[in-house]
Formats: C-alpha cells, structure tokens, sequence
C-alpha cells in the first residue's frame, strides 16, 4: 500500500515499474491555489502534468477548462485526470485533509451517486494501477525464439519468473520446432520488468503484443 508516500516517491516507483511507459513535466508555473483542493497541491507543486499507462493527469490549463464544465462545475469538483476507459478522475473542493476527496466518475453513472473514497492521490492512482494490471489491456506473449546448448539453468530461471506450467522438455521441444511462448497475456510493463531485472545470455527472449 501507498497510503502514506509522498506523490514524488509513488511517481519514481512508477518510473521503475513501467521503464518507458511513465512520461511527466516538471512543474514550471505557479499554480492558482484559489478554489484548488489542498490534496493537489503537493503534486502539481512538483510536476505540470503525468501520462501512465493505465491514465493521466492533465495539465493546469486543461483541469480548468475541465472543471468548468458540467456537472463538475456545479457539483463543487476538481476533473483532474482519467483513465483507458473514459472515466475521469475528480476531486471533491473544501474538503479537509485526510477526509475522503477524490474519486472516479465516468458518463454512464449518475453524479447523485458519487461519493468521495480516496484521501490521498497517491490511494487513487494505486487502485487505478491495480484496475490496469488486472485487466487484459496491453497484454503480451512471453516467448522463448532460440537456445543454446547450455540454456538449461536459463530454461528453468525463466520458466520460475514467469509461473510457467510447461516442463523443461516440453519448453526445449517447442523452441527446437520455432519458438516457445513461455507465458500468455501478461501485462507488458510487467514483462519488460522481468525482462530487464534479469539477464540471459543462453536464450533468447522477446515479447509480443497481443
């Protein structure tokens, strides 16, 4: 959990898990605190805006322009972000800190029904973390294209990581004949991840894109 981590230290944990897939801007204006949550803050006075693989949070410019439309305008919210799936990340003004502020919201729910669950960002980028990873969205094949003479060890390293059910001479067969696919439907983050933390000089390993 991340409940206490500071936005900066979630931000560099992401940088680690998602390698290439984490873009940000450093905060570069002052931001207009007037009728801006206090549970914001933090982050944008550190960085302009974030793109992740499973959401964003939009720049200053654009959470305005975004907040002055309906109903967020109306129902006293920030509209901050949003995930893949069209649903936009908000937060609720004139909420004291360490109360419940921020949610998610997307067209197909009424207004009437949203309720603040998240005290912190850091809590609301964490569950839609977890919606993301959980979920078949950048899904990949982990596969095996050759080997060596001397793969052995690296057969039975890579099969360990990726929870493979084949057996080794059902792994070493199947690369003789073309190529192995050592694991379906993974997440891509969490294959390159993998992929990078461990080196294999006897096989040779790709991922594809499903």
């Amino acid at each position: 959990m991340v409940i206490w981590m500071k936005i900066a230290d979630y931000i560099k944990k992401l940088e680690e898990n998602y390698i290439d897939g984490v873009i940000y801007k450093k905060a570069e204006k002052i931001i207009p605190r007037k009728n801006f949550p206090v549970q914001l803050i933090d982050f944008f006075d550190n960085f302009d805006e974030l793109k992740t693989p499973f959401g964003e949070i939009f720049s200053i410019e654009r959470i305005i322009e975004m907040s002055d439309r309906e109903p967020f305008r109306s129902e006293n919210y920030i509209c901050f972000g949003k995930d893949n799936y069209f649903s936009y990340w908000i937060c609720k003004k004139d909420v004291k800190e360490g109360e419940d502020c921020f949610s998610i919201w997307d067209y197909e729910t009424s207004f009437e029904k949203v309720e603040p669950c998240f005290s912190k960002l850091s809590e609301l980028l964490e569950f839609a973390e977890k919606e993301y990873t959980n979920s078949e969205e950048d899904g990949c094949n982990v596969i095996i294209k050759s080997s060596d003479a001397q793969c052995l060890s690296e057969l039975m390293k890579i099969k360990k990581l990726f929870s493979s059910s084949l057996s080794i001479a059902e792994i070493k067969n199947q690369v003789n004949n073309g190529n192995c696919i050592i694991k379906e439907g993974i997440n891509l983050y969490c294959a390159k991840k993998i992929l990078s933390e461990n080196n294999f000089e006897h096989i040779k390993v790709e991922f594809i894109s499903k």
